[in-house]
């Protein structure tokens, strides 16, 4: 088989070097310098357009990314230039080809989106669909949120919370909120929901901790599904109601979720 294959790719291989011969040596480094700080360049673009929502403070990642791509190539130029030959001088090209692409990827990321690990948990996703169930798509990872939303597209409801609450701002306890309809439930099985003591009002009565609470979640709470945060402060105890957006933003989002919706639900 190495045989079959060495005498496929011998003849390009060698095409492709005796050109690169006939090229003087120090534009042929320079060339593939360039090319190290171009990909570099399209490596930012790609990235901030395929994997959005990072905010502000991404954008430092932009020069950051440009800087460390030019340094890169310029290191690589010197190092080829050292290089007598074709064969070392590749090496180092697809060495710091995927070096740069490493550190744009990891410098890439936030609380909410990092595309390194998006790309792996992707990968985890589709090698082992089997481990996917209706709890992760409320999970504060995104890419399994949208996993379990294809999975179970059948059965979502229309609006889905994931809730939390803590303590002197520390998560002790999580669960979900669904609304689908009139209807209206968790799997937080100690609440008492009411909705139908104020008119498009509900109201969440929980005992947390040995005291009694009453939750009022105004209307707007099933009015917006994107980005609505519904927060309730009692003393030490916080409640907090985080959206599931079932809407993809593009990129990433719209690549993903059309994937494995052709590949699990044809």
């Amino acid at each position: 088989m190495i045989i079959f294959w060495i005498g496929i790719f011998q003849k390009p291989i060698g095409f492709v070097k005796n050109f690169m011969m006939k090229i003087d040596p120090r534009i042929l480094r320079f060339a593939l310098s360039l090319l190290i700080f171009l990909h570099s360049a399209f490596l930012v673009e790609f990235l901030h357009d395929f994997f959005p929502g990072i905010g502000p403070i991404s954008m430092a990642t932009y020069p950051l990314t440009y800087l460390i791509g030019l340094i890169i190539s310029v290191l690589g130029y010197k190092l080829m230039i050292k290089m007598k030959s074709f064969f070392s001088c590749l090496a180092v090209f697809f060495s710091l080809f995927l070096l740069i692409t490493y550190i744009a990827f990891d410098l890439h990321e936030s609380p909410t989106v990092d595309a390194l690990k998006s790309c792996k948990d992707a990968i985890r996703i589709m090698r082992h669909p089997e481990n996917i169930t209706y709890k992760d798509i409320f999970s504060e990872n995104r890419t399994y949120s949208i996993a379990g939303m294809v999975k179970y597209k059948e059965v979502l409801p229309e609006y889905l919370y994931s809730c939390t609450y803590e303590e002197n701002s520390r998560p002790f306890y999580s669960f979900y909120l669904w609304k689908s309809g009139k209807k209206i439930g968790s799997n937080n099985k100690y609440w008492v929901i009411d909705t139908l003591s104020r008119h498009d009002t509900v109201i969440l009565r929980d005992v947390v901790k040995g005291a009694r609470y009453e939750i009022i979640a105004p209307p707007e709470l099933f009015s917006d599904s994107s980005g609505y945060l519904f927060k309730e402060i009692y003393g030490d105890l916080e409640v907090n109601f985080w959206p599931i957006s079932q809407n993809m933003n593009h990129g990433f989002e719209t690549w993903f979720y059309r994937f494995l919706d052709i590949r699990w639900n044809k």
